[in-house]
């Protein structure tokens, strides 16, 4: 039986350049091999096959390499049936023997079933060619397509940026002339202002003069008919009071141009991290309705390891309450000794994060810090919005406040009990609402956060609570 070689795999093809195996010295080229000698032979010495009666029944075929493939094995007889039980050529007698009940057919059948086989191959190796070459042809208008849409888009994002630089230095252009204009009308009023005060100071220095030499005369007749005709003289009219106008560059200015500088950092930002495929590739600055803000909403929960002892944490840390009883909290270097506050466990950083909490007494202060907060001292640099590291809105049923640094600014609005902070830290904003049937701004800060900032809240009076809201 012949049986291939361990971990090899049958050539293909063994046809080839086979040397005549009777030629001596230099052998010459096979012109044909015999099955039945299991030898090649030349143009010469094939002749014997053709002349000679007892080889003129041998098997002639083209030149073959390797003629011993041609016999079995174990018997050395010549490979003439087909196994298909154990898929392998075999000769007559292991047909016999070892593979007596198996199916076995004839070479050439075998051979001709499997060649339709190997035809179907070769019909879908060529259908699958022709598929894939179509893929490549596809895949090159791509990217002829691609570098089309990337040229266009980028005359395009070219014109626009130069419109819009064009635009930028008219807007500026306008607004200095509008300084200058300010700056010169002030500068008249200031100028006519001083005139009159110079006018004024020239006629109280006349009658300062007068007065005095009255004052020194001795004549008392003459004395009192000057002072009464002085006394009887129309009262002057009030001095001018000159106030100056500075304020050339107003805050909806500077609004207005801090919103365009957003816009373009937003652009910026986008451009670096924003999947081009998406549909909303410039967003808005900020969110409108209390849906665009949900979409951005995070969860927080309270920190134990932050908590003043004198307040009790429930709902899963998501309330805080003011107690008087003090809570069995371990020592721990990032609590709050003195001050009723507490921080989450989140940081916040590099992206949009919306959160609402429902507070309850008379008073509370919500707000965001840095890590690094004071915590142990009892001093204004512990309490939230009263430091460098921390800012914070300061409610109670009379109004609010924001507070940043130990500066404080009053917020006119209604009270409210239900407050939605918004914090964008690409565009370094920090604003809150009042959150009721719509949504009110209460105030806005602006800087440039370099770490996370950590939620926080004070609570100050016995019973007061602060509670994270769960949003949907």
């Amino acid at each position: 039986m012949m049986e291939e070689l361990p971990g090899t795999t049958p050539s293909l093809s063994r046809t080839g350049n086979v040397d005549c195996d009777f030629c001596t010295g230099q052998k010459s080229k096979a012109a044909k091999s015999c099955l039945t000698c299991l030898a090649s032979f030349c143009e010469t010495h094939v002749q014997l096959h053709f002349e000679g009666g007892a080889w003129q029944h041998h098997e002639l075929v083209n030149p073959v390499g390797d003629l011993r493939q041609k016999l079995c094995a174990k018997h050395q007889k010549c490979v003439e049936v087909f196994c298909r039980t154990d898929r392998v050529c075999i000769c007559y007698l292991c047909a016999a023997t070892d593979h007596k009940n198996h199916v076995t057919v004839e070479l050439e059948l075998e051979r001709s079933e499997q060649q339709k086989l190997l035809d179907e191959s070769l019909l879908e190796i060529k259908k699958e060619t022709v598929e894939r070459q179509k893929e490549l042809e596809a895949m090159e208008c791509s990217k002829r397509l691609i570098k089309k849409s990337a040229e266009r888009d980028m005359k395009e994002c070219k014109d626009a940026f130069h419109a819009l630089l064009c635009s930028i230095d008219e807007v500026h252009r306008k607004v200095m002339e509008y300084i200058s204009d300010l700056e010169k009308r002030e500068l008249r009023r200031a100028e006519e202002a001083m005139k009159q005060l110079e006018k004024e100071i020239e006629e109280l220095k006349r009658r300062d003069a007068e007065l005095t030499k009255l004052s020194e005369t001795d004549d008392h007749i003459h004395f009192l008919q000057a002072y009464s005709v002085y006394q009887m003289q129309p009262e002057e009219k009030d001095p001018l009071h000159f106030i100056a106008y500075t304020d050339f560059f107003s805050m909806s200015m500077k609004n207005a141009i801090h919103n365009v500088k957003e816009r373009i950092e937003k652009i910026s930002q986008h451009g670096r991290e924003q999947n081009p495929m998406s549909a909303s590739f410039l967003p808005q600055t900020f969110p409108q309705t209390r849906e665009q803000f949900l979409e951005c909403s995070c969860s927080l929960s309270l920190d134990p390891n932050t908590a003043n002892k004198f307040l009790y944490l429930s709902e899963g840390n998501r309330r805080m309450t003011l107690v008087h009883t003090s809570q069995p909290y371990p020592d721990h270097p990032e609590r709050f000794d003195w001050w009723s506050q507490v921080l989450c466990t989140q940081g916040l950083f590099r992206s949009c994060f919306y959160w609402e909490v429902q507070w309850t007494g008379s008073k509370a202060v919500i707000g965001v810090t840095y890590r690094g907060i004071n915590r142990k001292e009892k001093c204004d640099t512990c309490i939230l919005g009263q430091n460098g590291k921390s800012w914070s809105l300061r409610c109670s049923d009379s109004g609010f406040s924001a507070q940043h640094n130990k500066k404080e600014t009053k917020i006119t609005a209604h009270p409210c009990h239900r407050i939605g902070v918004y914090l964008d830290c690409p565009a370094g904003s920090l604003s809150f609402y009042s959150v009721s049937d719509t949504m009110t701004h209460l105030y806005s800060f602006r800087s440039t956060f370099k770490e996370p900032l950590y939620p926080g809240f004070w609570v100050y009076s016995h019973k007061s609570s602060i509670t994270i809201c769960q949003l949907k």
